[in-house]
């Protein structure tokens, strides 16, 4: 029963909790859309994907703190954010210079 009750609480949070994000990025979605040339359905389902994407994530995380404990689990973390957002800068590089060229 106390996993009963466990799983009921998660559901509330996640019930709750998610109108509070998309409200907040509602505002940015139509200057998005407009930049990247998408429709509002493609945002949305973008967004969607992603946050299945973080979701499918964090159950690989709970087990690695698990595993490997607090500190090393926050470095791992961290290496992989530093990746994304250079990936992410060296992306935006490479479409500038093929824009200029």
């Amino acid at each position: 029963t106390q996993l009963g009750v466990i799983t009921a609480t998660a559901a509330a949070v996640c019930f709750f909790s998610g109108p509070g994000q998309p409200f907040s990025l509602g505002s940015f979605t139509k200057p998005t859309a407009e930049e990247l040339g998408l429709s509002k359905s493609q945002i949305s389902t973008l967004y969607m994907l992603g946050s299945l994407a973080a979701g499918c994530c964090l159950s690989g995380t709970g087990f690695c703190l698990d595993e490997y404990g607090r500190w090393k689990q926050q470095q791992n973390i961290q290496a992989v954010q530093h990746r994304l957002l250079s990936f992410s800068s060296l992306s935006r590089s490479l479409s500038l210079s093929v824009c200029l060229s």
